[in-house]
């Protein structure tokens, strides 16, 4: 009637055979990646290679660069501790809602210590977040104009951590509780992309791996080895056996001077299956005419390198080894 304003209070609500909704979280994945359609759609229809080849990229880069994805522990418990919506009434009146409330969840993982401290760098922080459940569903912000997908935005705490008590199962475990943000964006803007062959033990999370020197250098040739750090003393991991010997064949770089801003010519890298190492050889020229105690940095390839020929779960880590 053009008395009232109710055929347009709202919009069609649909029922959609077989459409998934929100299910249990089994991991999350922080970080800054944006998905464009192209990275999801071929010819214009969702494809799911497309889309798996495309967050495999972006977990393997390195630390810093744009675009990167982090995966964190399977989730083994998920406590539901969103706040309800505030709410009041007149004395006679109906329920009228003042505020909307915000959606959080306490997620529980069964992780060693190592692991403990590295989620402790997350802790406090903002971060945008893609969440993967049980029903092979990963869920994303959609911007409806551009098509693009991201992270869902939320703060991040890291609980726990502590001893074990010995009665209950859940002590000892590691907590992550996540607070989203922006409740509109979580209700109105999430998407959701189903999957039928992506399994989360494809969304390997990278160890931090450094090089490091193994003995004192001779003149211009120089031992470097690959280790994991870990919170057990004197019992740091050396993937050298599995990944050594492939990685030698890649190219690294070196520089010296102010910010490492002059380059150093590598004239070998070469696979020291006895130490279990490297042997690096600098040109002879360039190195003669540094100084003593000048600092040079030893550049590994890239993650996105080592994935490109196969290798994953690892990010090397620069060194600084001295003339």
């Amino acid at each position: 009637m053009s008395t009232n304003l109710c055929v347009t209070v709202g919009d069609n609500v649909p029922v959609i055979d077989c459409e998934g909704k929100r299910a249990r979280p089994r991991m999350f994945l922080a970080g800054s990646k944006e998905f464009t359609p192209a990275e999801y759609l071929v010819n214009g229809k969702w494809d799911e290679a497309t889309f798996t080849a495309a967050i495999l990229a972006a977990i393997n880069l390195n630390t810093g660069v744009a675009g990167k994805l982090f995966p964190f522990p399977e989730i083994l418990q998920v406590d539901d501790n969103s706040e309800a919506p505030t709410t009041g009434s007149l004395a006679f009146g109906p329920i009228r809602y003042l505020g909307n409330g915000k959606y959080g969840y306490t997620y529980s993982v069964e992780v060693g210590h190592s692991t403990y401290q590295a989620l402790l760098t997350y802790h406090g922080k903002k971060v945008p977040l893609y969440t993967y459940d049980d029903a092979s569903q990963f869920w994303a912000n959609k911007n409806k104009t551009t098509g693009n997908l991201k992270g869902e935005m939320a703060t991040i705490g890291i609980l726990g951590g502590g001893f074990e008590n010995g009665t209950d199962a859940t002590s000892g475990v590691v907590q992550i509780t996540i607070a989203f943000n922006d409740v509109e964006a979580f209700k109105k803007r999430s998407a959701y992309a189903e999957f039928n062959n992506l399994a989360i033990s494809d969304l390997v999370p990278l160890k931090n791996t450094s090089l490091y020197d193994v003995q004192a250098h001779a003149a211009n040739v120089y031992k470097i080895g690959l280790k994991i750090p870990t919170a057990k003393i004197g019992q740091d991991l050396n993937p050298w056996a599995e990944i050594g010997a492939a990685i030698a064949a890649m190219t690294f770089t070196a520089g010296t001077g102010t910010g490492y801003g002059t380059a150093l010519t590598i004239t070998s890298v070469a696979a020291d299956n006895t130490l279990g190492c490297f042997t690096v050889t600098f040109d002879s020229t360039a190195f003669t005419a540094l100084g003593s105690g000048a600092k040079i940095r030893l550049v590994p390839p890239t993650v996105a390198t080592l994935y490109a020929a196969g290798i994953t779960g690892f990010e090397l880590l620069p060194v600084v080894v001295i003339k």
